[in-house]
């Protein structure tokens, strides 16, 4: 390294507290982005400081990527450029006011440390993502995650209220309110969901916060075939009942979450667990290590079916909401052919201090994407967005782009709109690698036939060498290009990750 390099490394760890900068090698291992690792990995602990890590990294053009807790820095494109990490370690809660069901976070906060003090006062935030609660507020924003219970509260873009980021040159910027009534202005805010962190660093959020309901149950129905299951959903979309959540699963996908519960061919250790949770896996495989928790984490086996498609339903409100929608949805099922109607079991220790559903399927169907790529490395795992009513012939036709290009393919359908499809090859040799990149497009192509859009979430690093993980070119990338301009005119957040190498 020459002597440059060292002054300016020097420059650059003065920004932050002692003991909160690292160029050692394991640690820009862990903070390699699909093989691109950073010079180094700098944890700031104020908003002052990720104000001035940003401004020295424009004026040193340097590429700055920001995480959280580093879980979900697989998906996007590889960075054009990479040479500082950038971890928000901010996680206060800065306002929150029951009444009137207002929050105010800083972004490093972690969700399920987030709403363990939420429920004290019986409310929660209906936020998620493919890591369940280790996830900070940040990281999900950034990504535009979302799970099961988007069918009844939506995404974060509808109860984000506000939002502070840092810009590209160092400019600590608002947009939004703390309150519902702010309304005011543009939703400036907005364009930093999914954005990947290629617009601006987030340091804090306001949100409105839900209350919990006090009773829940989850329903898991299950059905020789899949238009019966959509019959099933259509029946509830007509109905004036209204489920909090509502998820398909496919027999391969149950057979996939099946092999990691107790007994499965693939059961899962605590240390696998929390890998996958903090998005560990994937490097540590590359490098052949391993930690030893001591112990076997075991949960509840879900009750999916392998050979059937499998309805979850969640319910909640008082005992009488839940009790109506037990009576009306069970005469509903049987009408379009269920051949089981059940009530999921609670979740058992020490599941109970992990997660807050009312059973422990909610929590399997949530990491269904990073499972299925945890398990399979080889895999593709795409997010299709796609009319409810166009679920059948999609499915029907993403079938037969597998079978074509001889892929075993499972499915996890968000009955709002919103499809998972895991694309899994024999291994990850050329051969079976240029398959299922042609498999890909075609998929891509499926979706828009459907009036839909598809993204590939999870995949080998190789793959993304040779498919756009954003699909084919839009007609408002030109637009993109002006936006990321104005809030990075220097391109050094995240160079490369979103679409159209933006």
């Amino acid at each position: 390294m020459s002597h440059l390099q060292d002054a300016t490394l020097a420059k650059l760890e003065a920004l932050v507290d002692a003991g909160n900068f690292f160029t050692d090698a394991q640690s820009l291992a862990r903070c390699t982005i699909d093989g691109c690792a950073p010079r180094a990995v700098v944890h700031a602990s104020t908003v002052e400081q990720v104000v001035e890590v940003v401004r020295f990294a424009a004026a040193e053009n340097l590429a700055v990527v920001p995480h959280g807790n580093f879980q979900q820095m697989g998906l996007g494109a590889p960075p054009a450029r990479y040479d500082i990490a950038l971890r928000v370690g901010l996680h206060r809660v800065l306002s929150y006011d029951p009444r009137d069901l207002t929050l105010s976070v800083e972004a490093g906060i972690q969700l399920n440390a987030l709403n363990q003090q939420l429920r004290e006062q019986r409310q929660f935030l209906p936020l998620d993502s493919h890591f369940g609660g280790f996830a900070t507020i940040g990281g999900i924003l950034a990504t535009n995650s979302s799970g099961p219970l988007r069918h009844a509260f939506g995404t974060a873009r509808d109860f984000l209220l506000g939002l502070e980021f840092v810009t590209g040159e160092g400019v600590r910027t608002k947009s939004g309110g703390r309150v519902v009534k702010s309304v005011a202005g543009y939703d400036i805010h907005k364009l930093m969901i999914g954005s990947l962190g290629t617009l601006g660093v987030i340091t804090s959020a306001n949100f409105r916060t839900f209350p919990l309901p006090p009773v829940t149950a989850t329903h898991l129905v299950r059905f020789p075939a899949l238009d019966d299951a959509l019959a099933f959903r259509r029946a509830m979309a007509t109905s004036p009942l209204q489920p909090r959540a509502l998820d398909i699963l496919s027999p391969e996908a149950a057979r996939l979450l099946n092999s990691i519960a107790p007994g499965g061919a693939r059961e899962l250790s605590k240390e696998e667990i929390v890998q996958m949770m903090e998005r560990e896996s994937k490097a540590r495989r590359e490098r052949g290590e391993s930690e030893s928790f001591g112990m076997t984490f075991r949960s509840p086996a879900p009750g999916f079916s392998e050979k059937e498609w499998t309805v979850l339903v969640g319910t909640g409100g008082n005992e009488q909401v839940v009790e109506r929608h037990r009576r009306e949805l069970e005469p509903m099922a049987h009408a379009a052919r269920a051949t089981a109607f059940e009530q999921a079991r609670p979740p058992r220790e020490p599941f109970t201090q992990l997660v807050e559903d009312d059973c422990m399927e909610w929590s399997y169907v949530r990491t269904f994407s990073s499972v299925a790529f945890h398990l399979q490395p080889a895999a593709a795992v795409l997010k299709i967005s796609v009319l409810p009513g166009k679920f059948s012939d999609f499915l029907k036709a993403s079938k037969g782009i597998a079978g074509q290009h001889e892929l075993n393919s499972a499915a996890l359908l968000r009955a709002a709109g919103v499809v998972y499809l895991a694309l899994v090859p024999s291994s990850l040799e050329e051969g079976p690698r240029k398959r299922l990149a042609q498999a890909c497009n075609d998929i891509f192509a499926a979706a828009q036939n459907a009036d839909g859009h598809a993204v590939i979430e999870f995949c080998p690093s190789a793959l993304k060498r040779g498919v756009s993980v954003w699909g084919p070119p839009r007609a408002d990338l030109a637009l993109m290009r002006n936006l990321k301009n104005e809030f990075d005119p220097r391109g050094i957040l995240s160079p490369g990750r979103f679409y159209g190498g933006i």
